[in-house]
């Protein structure tokens, strides 16, 4: 009997063994099919470090929403509309006050628009709404186009506004161009981010030309040394980059309408910015 029932089980066990291994795999493929739902496990309901790269892999390739560029600036401008956008948020915004700078001027900032001694700031530091203005300004452009017939007649130059107004909207567009092509950083020196661009204030415009990697022609020398007799400024003066937050920018004209303010600013050619003027800041809050 005992011999019976020993083979028996012997016949028997792989029978078992088969069923015991069937419902392993069964339960095993249940199990991944609820882990990889987030059914179990304790990160359930987090996803891992890796699937969150991935996330923001494919969210960073999205493209951004394409801002069709001002007829006043030229195409190249836009930001290609395969980049992402990285500044469409609105500015910083001053609150409405008043302080004294170390410089003993007053700013007031009222609405969202900072003024000092009546003039307009606009920096890193200032911004302004983003429906400010709505184009250039009719008293900044016939002071340019007084300043352009001086030139003219003076010595035979030529002056043209090459990028006057922007929108809000299609300084983004700028700007995230700057940033796709140059970095982060280096978009910072040399263009603003919107709401903190003198482009949109109506007040400024880039004349003729904007290369800095050459010296600048003999019209731009010319206006740099006499826009102050038409109430303009040149807004960053070399050497002033510290201050301004800003690289030099020969072309770049800011009119205040303040002849004498401005030729107090020229300072016999030795360019003052209005930062170091009034005693101002001009950095990001970020």
């Amino acid at each position: 009997m005992q011999r019976r029932s020993n083979e028996r089980r012997r016949k028997s066990d792989p029978w078992i063994a088969g069923i015991v291994l069937g419902l392993a795999v069964i339960l095993g493929a249940v199990a991944i099919v609820l882990w990889q739902r987030g059914g179990i496990g304790p990160t359930a309901q987090e996803p891992s470090s890796a699937e969150a790269a991935s996330v923001s892999a494919v969210s960073s390739s999205l493209p951004a929403i394409s801002v069709a560029a001002d007829s006043s600036q030229p195409a190249s401008s836009a930001a290609p509309s395969s980049q992402p956008s990285v500044s469409s948020a609105p500015p910083a915004v001053i609150p409405d006050g008043e302080f004294v700078t170390p410089k003993g001027y007053t700013v007031v900032t009222k609405n969202g628009i900072s003024t000092v001694n009546g003039v307009l700031i606009v920096n890193k530091t200032y911004s302004i709404p983003a429906n400010y203005a709505s184009g250039l300004s009719a008293e900044m452009l016939a002071a340019f186009n007084k300043m352009a017939a001086a030139a003219k007649e003076e010595k035979g130059y030529t002056l043209t506004i090459f990028s006057g107004f922007r929108s809000h909207a299609n300084q983004i567009a700028v700007y995230n161009g700057h940033v796709a092509s140059k970095g982060k950083t280096r978009a910072d020196q040399v263009s603003a981010r919107p709401g903190h661009s003198e482009h949109e204030t109506g007040l400024t415009a880039d004349i003729n030309y904007a290369d800095s990697s050459i010296a600048p022609p003999e019209e731009i020398v010319w206006m740099d040394e006499n826009c102050w007799r038409f109430g303009f400024i040149l807004r960053y003066p070399q050497g002033a980059n510290e201050a301004t937050g800003y690289n030099f920018e020969p072309w770049h004209m800011r009119y205040i309408g303040d002849t004498v303010l401005a030729q107090e600013l020229y300072n016999d050619g030795e360019w003052i910015s209005l930062e170091e003027y009034f005693g101002l800041t001009s950095v990001y809050a970020d």
